[in-house]
């Protein structure tokens, strides 16, 4: 009712917001640099936070409906390279922690950036390019805290989903609030047009530790095995390490059954 309200930046620097939480309290995106290059930066209940300062075109690209996870890219002046990112809020500022990039992406060509995460930012998504240059080489990839950044296509086919006889995933440009759903995209592989599809991950039970689709006692021996070797079933918790908390957790989760 009070007409536009103009988000912050500084005096003769431009800037844009890409994309806003739930209620519109924060929105991320860029402003650019003293030499016009953009910087990550999110606008917290109208004021303006800069993510980091660096020599590349990065931003944020997306941000949860609460507003405490931010995605996008950042730039790591080690390697030259542009990694995918994700900030989350502390309660005084935004934590940074990129993503990393897929193998055989090379250094200061090659390039990471995520385009959206999960609600509880266990799950994020988006696409690794291995040349600097536009429609070059590229492959989705999916960032979980157990797997690390994982090639999407594969990611799929390990959860008993084979894309590979209608497309050559290039991207995964979007994911539901749930982490159940992802929005993919690449080429043909009859007529390599682009084209776009809806995934939905089969919903996975994590108290099921041997996988045999069945919660029984077995399940309990199977956590201990996982936990003696390190295996991902260990995790119950989701916290992406393997410790004995999760073991409560195992029981919590067995108690709650599989939908």
């Amino acid at each position: 009712t009070g007409g536009l309200v103009a988000l912050d930046i500084t005096l003769g620097r431009n800037g844009r917001a890409n994309t806003s939480n739930m209620d519109g309290s924060v929105a991320v995106g860029w402003e650019e640099n003293d030499f016009g290059q953009w910087q990550p930066v999110v606008w917290r209940n109208g004021v303006r936070m800069q993510l980091s300062e660096n020599d590349a075109f990065v931003g944020c690209e997306e941000v949860t409906s609460d507003g405490n996870t931010v995605v996008g890219q950042s730039y790591d002046a080690a390697t030259f390279t542009r990694i995918a990112t994700r900030w989350t809020w502390d309660g005084s500022a935004y934590v940074q922690e990129q993503l990393g990039t897929l193998p055989g992406t090379p250094a200061e060509f090659g390039s990471s950036v995520a385009f959206g995460a999960s609600d509880d930012g266990s799950m994020i998504v988006g696409q690794n390019l291995y040349s600097g240059f536009p429609g070059g080489a590229s492959r989705g990839f999916i960032w979980t805290a157990s797997g690390g950044i994982e090639d999407a296509q594969q990611f799929l086919l390990d959860r008993g989903i084979d894309v590979s006889a209608e497309m050559d995933v290039r991207g995964v440009d979007g994911i539901s609030a749930d982490g159940s759903t992802l929005l993919i995209s690449g080429f043909d592989t009859a007529t390599q047009i682009i084209k776009s599809a809806i995934v939905r991950l089969p919903v996975e039970c994590p108290a099921d530790t041997n996988a045999d689709g069945l919660l029984s006692p077995a399940d309990f021996n199977a956590w201990i095995l996982a936990f003696n070797t390190q295996a991902p079933a260990c995790d119950q918790n989701g916290d992406g390490a393997c410790s004995p908390a999760d073991f409560n957790a195992c029981i919590l989760n067995y108690n709650a059954g599989c939908s």
